[in-house]
C-alpha cells in the first residue's frame, strides 16, 4: 500500500494539486490508519490557512460531508443482492458437504419404515422434515450458548 507523505496531504488540504490525485488520496485516506494520522496532523499545523465558518456554514458542511461519507459506504444494490447470493450458496455448500440433507433423508426414511402402518399415525415427509430440523437448531442454538 503506497503511503502519502505529510507534504502530499499538505497540498491535498491546500487543493494544489490535480483533481484525479485529490480523489486518489481521498480514497486512500477511508483505508489508511496511518495516513489518515498523518493528514491530521498535516490539517493541524495547516489550521491557520484554513477558512473559519460561521456556525450555519459549519452546520451545512457538517452534513455535506456526512451525506457524502453515507453514500459512498452504502454497497449499491447488485453488490447487496450478490452478497446475499453467495452467503446462501455458501451456506448451502456447507450443509451438502456436511452431510446434513442425507442424514436428514436417512432418518425420515427410518422414521417412516418403523412407525406404524396406520395412515393416521404416520406423519408426513415435510411434517418429519420439519421437525428434525427444529431439533438439529435447537442443538445447534444450545452449543452456541
Amino acid at each position: 500500500m503506497k503511503h502519502y507523505p505529510l507534504e502530499a496531504w499538505t497540498h491535498w488540504i491546500n487543493e494544489q494539486i490535480s483533481q484525479q490525485e485529490l480523489d486518489e488520496m481521498e480514497q486512500h485516506l477511508s483505508s489508511c490508519d496511518e495516513c489518515l494520522s498523518v493528514y491530521m496532523l498535516a490539517m493541524e499545523l495547516n489550521s491557520s490557512q484554513l477558512p473559519h465558518f460561521s456556525g450555519e456554514e459549519e452546520e451545512a458542511s457538517t452534513q455535506y460531508i456526512l451525506d457524502r461519507s453515507l453514500r459512498s459506504q452504502q454497497p449499491s444494490s447488485s453488490k447487496r443482492i450478490l452478497l446475499h447470493y453467495t452467503v446462501a450458496a455458501a451456506a448451502t455448500l456447507i450443509l451438502v458437504a456436511s452431510g446434513f440433507f442425507q442424514q436428514l433423508t436417512q432418518e425420515i426414511s427410518h422414521i417412516q419404515t418403523n412407525s406404524s402402518s396406520t395412515q393416521q399415525e404416520q406423519m408426513s415427509i415435510s411434517q418429519t422434515m420439519l421437525d428434525h430440523t427444529l431439533t438439529w437448531l435447537d442443538k445447534l442454538q444450545s452449543k452456541t450458548y
